[in-house]
């Protein structure tokens, strides 16, 4: 009785703890850590259930409860609950709970790997939950992430996958791509992250599309020579940045994103051929920590940019676009609603901070 009045009250005030997990204890049969390497690695032993490796007839790895210790490894140091190398065959990995990394960890990992899908799987508490590393057309969908200290979501030099559906919550970086192109992350839904998801280091032609963010520190952020991405349709409720494009990245799309709680909708800082456009964007000046004010209170802030298009938006802000230090930014007043800002356009060195 104590424990269905305990569920009920986190049920009713939606409290959700890092620790607990989605799943019902008894579903899932205990299964020490598993390491396929290879094609010729999906065997019973390593928890195959079922398949062939065809793509109309998958190896499937399922209804495992999995605990991350040292027994596996991706890395030297590094330890994985299932880790998945060098393959080619389809597989899916799916309704598996993997849980408890120590540090240096990642609960999933899929390391060279084409054809591989982790699914409906709950991953908690640890370092990385699901890692895609050196992996093309692979996905990781309609799964639980929470509980990591560094990312929840993690692509290194993977191309041509897609992460969509998932929720993910109660953690450090929600999703973090590094050096990956042509990806799709879509219909995700992110609560309380200290970071951003973040989009980095040459990972172009990427599509951040109908993705839910709220009660976190920050919305998006794509940077340091990451090209060509779009960040479109998405909602975000955070305390600080909503978008952020910068550092060497060229020609990236913001377009019809909802932002309605910010301390700063969309910052171009040192971003080359950006468009924003047709977004609906609220943001507050903030007091905490010390010195913030200076950096929030902007609807659109372009900062050290060129070639920037500003066009169609609605902005509600103390100030409503600011631009400073920044080259050809072009910003179409009778198009951009500015009605519910405080001060309309700031530009010059007052709009510095």
């Amino acid at each position: 009785m104590k424990s269905l009045i305990l569920v009920l009250l986190i049920t009713t005030l939606g409290i959700v703890s890092s620790n607990t997990p989605s799943v019902k204890a008894g579903v899932y049969v205990s299964h020490i850590p598993i390491w396929i390497l290879g094609n010729s690695g999906f065997t019973v032993d390593n928890g195959v259930v079922s398949g062939t490796g065809t793509r109309s007839d998958p190896f499937i790895i399922e209804d495992w409860d999995i605990t991350v210790g040292y027994s596996v490894f991706f890395i030297q140091g590094a330890s994985a609950g299932i880790l998945v190398e060098n393959t080619t065959a389809s597989f899916i990995i799916r309704s598996v709970y993997v849980h408890d990394g120590p540090d240096s960890s990642a609960n999933i990992v899929l390391k060279n790997v084409t054809n591989g899908s982790v699914d409906s799987v709950s991953v908690s508490n640890g370092n990385i939950g699901v890692l895609l590393w050196m992996t093309r057309d692979s996905s990781v969908a309609r799964s639980e992430v929470s509980g990591f200290h560094f990312r929840g979501i993690g692509l290194d030099i993977s191309s041509e996958n897609a992460v969509e559906g998932n929720t993910i919550h109660d953690l450090g970086y929600p999703i973090l791509a590094r050096a990956s192109s042509h990806n799709r992350f879509i219909n995700n839904t992110i609560q309380r992250a200290i970071g951003g998801v973040t989009i980095s280091r040459n990972s172009s032609y990427n599509t951040f599309q109908d993705n839910i963010i709220r009660d976190s520190n920050f919305g998006i952020d794509v940077s340091i020579d990451s090209n060509f991405n779009l960040v479109s349709e998405n909602t975000m409720s955070v305390d600080r940045e909503g978008i952020l494009v910068g550092l060497g990245s060229t020609g990236n799309i913001i377009r019809d994103n909802n932002i309605p709680n910010s301390g700063l909708g969309v910052l171009l800082n040192r971003a080359v051929d950006t468009q924003v456009t047709s977004n609906n964007i609220v943001a507050y000046t903030r007091t905490s920590p010390p010195g913030a004010e200076l950096f929030t209170g902007k609807g659109v802030w372009v900062l050290g940019s060129n070639s920037t298009r500003v066009t169609t938006n609605v902005i509600t802000a103390p100030v409503g676009i600011s631009i400073c230090n920044s080259l050809k930014t072009f910003i179409a007043p009778p198009h951009n609603d500015l009605s519910g800002s405080s001060q309309k356009i700031l530009q010059g060195p007052k709009a510095c901070p």
